[in-house]
This record gives C-alpha cells, sequence and structure tokens, in this order.
C-alpha cells in the first residue's frame, strides 16, 4: 500500500488533522475518480486513433464496447462503479439530469 500508517501519522500531524484521519480511506474516493477518468481517457484515445469521434458519454461499459474490448460480468461491474465515481465524485457535484437524482 503507498500509504502506511507511518505516512498517514505524517501527514496528520504537518497538516493538523485529528489522529482518526486516515489518509487510505479519505484517497479512495479520488483514486476511483481517477481510475476511471484514466480508463475514459483511453477508450476515447483509441475511438480519435481509428478516425471517429468519441462520444461525450461517460459511461465505460458503452466506451470500451465502442473499441470492441471484451469485458466479463465482473468487469462490466467495476466500469460502472468507476462510471459513478466519475460522475459524483468529481465532475458532477449535482446532476445535470433530473433523471440521476433517483
Amino acid at each position: 500500500m503507498a500509504l502506511s500508517e507511518k505516512k498517514d501519522q505524517e501527514f496528520q500531524e504537518k497538516l493538523g488533522l485529528s489522529t482518526s484521519f486516515n489518509m487510505s480511506i479519505a484517497c479512495w474516493p479520488v483514486y476511483q475518480m481517477l481510475f476511471g477518468m484514466a480508463l475514459e481517457l483511453i477508450f476515447k484515445a483509441i475511438v480519435v486513433a481509428s478516425g471517429d469521434k468519441p462520444s461525450h458519454s461517460h459511461n465505460l461499459v458503452t466506451l470500451s464496447n465502442s473499441v470492441d474490448v471484451e469485458i466479463n460480468q465482473s468487469e462490466q461491474d467495476i466500469l460502472k462503479l468507476l462510471t459513478e465515481s466519475i460522475v459524483w465524485e468529481g465532475r458532477y457535484p449535482v446532476p445535470k439530469n433530473k433523471d440521476f437524482l433517483e
């Protein structure tokens, strides 16, 4: 693990955080969002490299299908989770579409 308890303690002290703060837990949503965004960028780069125009979608399952990447059900579930992280963890703190409220 990149963040150890020793590193957590160093951050806590330097940033004046309480001893209950855990950097490993705090970074997990950011990790998921960045991982999802990286995959989105890769899929869209493949589309552009093939001479097509990428969609405006953030849906990683749809994007993986558009570049003919075969994924199993477990991988689809992960891509769905990462899609939610892309949308909700950073880019859109409030829904752009009323359908996303539910």
